[in-house]
């Protein structure tokens, strides 16, 4: 695989993401938000090493941290990345957690920045039920594999309350307060 290959996949991920927000009922919500970064998922560090290589000559490297106990890699991208509605500055590229449950190599997540000055889990929940007024927490945790948490690296400026919703191995999208830059800087 290599990151021409990727870029050639985009558009059918763009496509898993879109169907996602449209069943969870903010497509047209999402729309208005930037895709902070997205996230790939890589069965062999091998394979991790190879499109960093590959990663480095479309951008640069702003960060390289452990968190939760693996390295993950942030880039920038010289030119963004285009999928549906959306354009993206930077890519997520971790080594795989062991055990890994990866199905396939390639994207896996997107994460959208919803604007707040939420600092908690709590704050955050409480925002992104004001933004998407429509939807039940409750419906997304029947219906959907639905995840919050607060990720923090070790040289993070601020914790990034998180809530995830997964409809399937391979296709989660996210949602945090602040960008990866403001984290990251």
């Amino acid at each position: 695989m290599s990151y021409a290959d990727l870029k050639n996949d985009l558009e059918d991920f763009g496509e898993q993401v879109t169907n996602i927000l449209v069943e969870m009922d903010i497509l047209e919500q999402c729309k208005k938000f930037q895709i902070d970064h997205i996230g790939l998922r890589i069965r062999a560090p091998e394979m991790v090493d190879y499109l960093h290589s590959q990663i480095l000559k479309e951008g640069i490297l702003l960060s390289s941290s452990i968190v939760n106990e693996r390295k993950i890699f942030i880039f920038e991208l010289n030119e963004p990345l285009s999928m549906g509605y959306w354009r993206i500055n930077c890519i997520e590229l971790p080594y795989p957690k062991s055990p890994h449950l990866y199905h396939k190599d390639g994207w896996e997540h997107v994460e959208f920045v919803i604007p707040s000055q939420a600092i908690s889990l709590n704050s955050f929940r409480k925002e992104f039920k004001r933004v998407f007024n429509k939807i039940s927490i409750n419906r997304l945790k029947q219906e959907f594999q639905y995840k919050e948490m607060t990720p923090f690296a070790k040289d993070d400026k601020f914790s990034n309350p998180t809530i995830s919703v997964s409809k399937a191995i391979g296709l989660t999208v996210k949602f945090h307060p602040r960008g990866i830059k403001e984290i990251i800087a």
